[in-house]
This record gives C-alpha cells, sequence and structure tokens, in this order.
C-alpha cells in the first residue's frame, strides 16, 4: 500500500513540476499527427491502473530503438517548428539561435507520465543540457501509439562538461548515435 501511494504521490509531484513548466505556454501545433507543442495535460499514465501504456508504447523497442525514434525525431520537429517561429517556449528564447543546431541524445527513460523523457545536447554548445518530456498518444483498440506530444523543454548547465571535440570523438566510437 505505501508504495503505491508513493507512486501516486511521485505522479502527482511530476504533473506538477510539468504543470509549472507549462505556465502561460502556447497553443497546440500540429503536423500530421504529431501535435508539436501541448501544453494542457496534468497528469499521464500514472493515472492507470492495470497495464501500463508505456508497457504498450516500448513493448517492440530493441536497444538500438532507445536513440533513434518518433519521440526524437517529434523533438527535432518541434525545434525546427520553434526555430521558424510557429511554436513559442519562453524558456528557450536565450537558447533560440542554439536550438536550431544538431544535438546528441544524452539520455533517454521511460516517463512515469507517459511518454519518453530525454536529455540533449547540442553539438555546438555542450555547456547546456536540454531536458523534454515527448509523450504518446495510444490507440487501445489497435495497441499502437498514434500521435505524439512535446510537454515542455528546459534547459540546464551540463554537468558533463563536455567540449565539441569531446562529442564527436564519441561520436565517432559509437557509430550507433547519431545527431539530430
Amino acid at each position: 500500500m505505501r508504495r503505491i501511494l508513493a507512486i501516486i504521490g511521485i505522479g502527482a509531484l511530476v504533473g506538477c513540476l510539468i504543470g509549472i513548466f507549462n505556465l502561460g505556454a502556447p497553443n497546440d501545433y500540429s503536423i500530421g499527427n504529431d501535435t508539436i507543442a501541448k501544453h494542457n495535460s496534468f497528469f499521464g499514465d500514472s493515472d492507470m491502473q492495470g497495464e501500463s501504456l508505456n508497457d504498450i508504447r516500448f513493448a517492440d523497442f530493441k536497444e538500438a530503438d532507445w536513440l533513434d525514434n518518433d519521440y526524437i525525431r517529434t523533438l527535432r520537429r518541434c525545434l525546427d517548428a520553434y526555430c521558424r517561429g510557429e511554436v513559442e517556449y519562453g524558456e528557450l528564447t536565450p537558447y533560440r539561435d542554439i536550438v536550431s543546431g544538431r544535438f546528441i541524445i544524452a539520455d533517454v527513460e521511460e516517463f512515469v507520465g507517459g511518454g519518453l523523457f530525454i536529455r540533449f545536447i547540442f553539438i555546438d554548445h555542450p555547456e547546456y543540457l536540454f531536458v523534454t518530456n515527448v509523450y504518446s498518444t495510444v490507440d487501445m483498440e489497435t495497441r499502437k501509439v498514434v500521435s505524439y506530444s512535446v510537454h515542455h523543454i528546459s534547459v540546464q548547465e551540463n554537468e558533463y562538461e563536455l567540449t565539441k571535440d569531446e562529442i564527436q570523438d564519441y561520436l565517432k566510437e559509437h557509430p550507433e548515435l547519431k545527431l539530430w
């Protein structure tokens, strides 16, 4: 029982944090089945009982899929839309020139509220670590993901202290990684 209450508490905290990031956020922006900016969600999959939607989302993921998938593609499209002025993220304003560049994935993991939690670094500005949650909607009948949405993007100082040359060397050593 304590574990269930702890999970619900964590879900509520994460939902509140996402809500804080989304104050004054823009309207949705869509391309095809992707909602590039979606800022009206408070709780995600943690509200469900039984099978998690993340179990469905990531059931067929192989190791390589974690670093090359539609969640990351949606993030790239969102950043491109931001650079074209089609969506607005207030926290990104000081980084507008940076986010037009190419990035590498630092880390991904299932997000407790649903979807994928992504940490990424722009190769030309490795001093910053960008963080986002890309949510996906699941059709329960077909058990397939039908759309994606970027719920927030935030920026932190990068604790990894990488240089552009180190990132390029790392890319050469790890061909499974790529620049987005």
